[in-house]
């Protein structure tokens, strides 16, 4: 997996053919899908403590999502709206129909809930 990121993120991939960059890709997607189960046992091997990892995940008290709302609400990058690099890299990629048809199939069945947020 390192390796293949690496090489995937040096300037030397700019040489890379794309017969061997499609294959290092696809090598670094096997090894991720390979290594995802065991993802947070591999870094709590290393026993950094979560001030050093900087992470909300993998919290002993437990609060990963209170925790991660928290650091959202903290980040720079959410201090405009919208954030930096939206218009030009999301926006394109949206498809803002199916999430506009999601949030109203949302809303409908939300009538007969309530939120814990």
């Amino acid at each position: 997996m390192f390796a293949c990121n690496t090489l995937l993120d040096a300037p030397v991939s700019a040489y890379l053919s794309p017969k061997l960059k499609r294959v290092t890709q696809h090598a670094l997607e096997v090894a991720l899908d390979t290594l995802r189960p065991d993802c947070v046992a591999l870094v709590d091997a290393f026993d950094f403590p979560d001030s050093v990892l900087n992470s909300t995940i993998g919290r002993k008290d437990g609060n990963v999502y209170e925790a991660l709302y928290e650091a959202a609400k903290r980040s720079n990058l959410n201090r405009e709206d919208p954030f930096v690099g939206y218009t030009q890299l999301w926006s394109p990629r949206l498809d803002k129909d199916f999430l506009q048809e999601g949030a109203a199939a949302h809303r409908t069945v939300g009538t007969h809930m309530t939120s814990k947020l």
